[in-house]
């Protein structure tokens, strides 16, 4: 068993996060959502393939339960309480249907990846809002010391760059008699939108930590 790029940043985050002490200015469950993403992106759904040949229940199940996270914090981050009922609104729209999709993947044996884009699309309309927030707003923030802005960061460039991949990620990647070359790049790129996503990971960890200092005084 191997590990990629981004596993490894995702290792190092949870291995520091849980390591260290924390900050007050932590993001809701961030150690959980981190105990979950080893759970299944590097444990589960590398066991469920090779003892049953596929892997596609436990990874909807992962991309579902990120983006149902992504919802989660995200809202947390919305100050106007009108635009708030309504991303509460869509949030539970798209819990609802996500698992309906998810009872229905597992008799068509394909991934919910539209599900899982739409989750991630209302993430990151709460994104842009929360930055518009910060641009607009009269008092100084520094965002330098926000978790948050480091896992949206990371979150934005993810979705920006392999929206388009990930919205034909069944067609491209996944289908049987998609083309090799192609899929092998599509995955290439995709594996650099991951890295991008769990750097912003461990920046907004990091944020969340306290550092030892070991350097004494003289």
């Amino acid at each position: 068993m191997t590990f990629s790029i981004y596993e490894i940043i995702l290792i190092l985050t949870f291995v520091l996060f849980v390591l260290l002490p924390k900050k007050k200015n932590g993001l809701i469950g961030w150690g959980y959502f981190l105990g979950f993403a080893v759970l299944f992106e590097l444990i589960i759904t590398y066991y469920w393939a090779k003892f049953w040949g596929s892997n596609f229940i436990p990874f909807n199940f992962f991309a579902l339960g990120c983006a149902a996270y992504y919802l989660y914090i995200s809202y947390h981050f919305i100050r106007t309480k009108k635009i708030a009922s309504l991303f509460r609104f869509l949030a539970i729209s798209w819990g609802i249907g996500s698992v309906i999709l998810f009872v229905l993947s597992l008799r068509y044996e394909s991934t919910v990846n539209l599900v899982y884009v739409s989750g991630l699309f209302i993430a990151v309309l709460m994104v842009l809002l929360y930055f518009k927030d910060i641009a607009e707003s009269k008092k100084f923030q520094d965002v330098t010391k926000m978790p948050y802005f480091y896992f949206s960061i990371g979150l934005l460039i993810f979705f920006t760059c392999n929206f388009p991949i990930l919205c034909y990620f069944n067609l491209l990647i996944s289908n049987s008699e998609a083309n090799p070359e192609v899929a092998n790049a599509l995955s290439d790129i995709l594996k650099i939108g991951n890295i991008c996503l769990y750097l912003g990971y461990l920046l907004a960890s990091i944020c969340s930590i306290k550092i030892p200092r070991y350097i004494g005084s003289y």
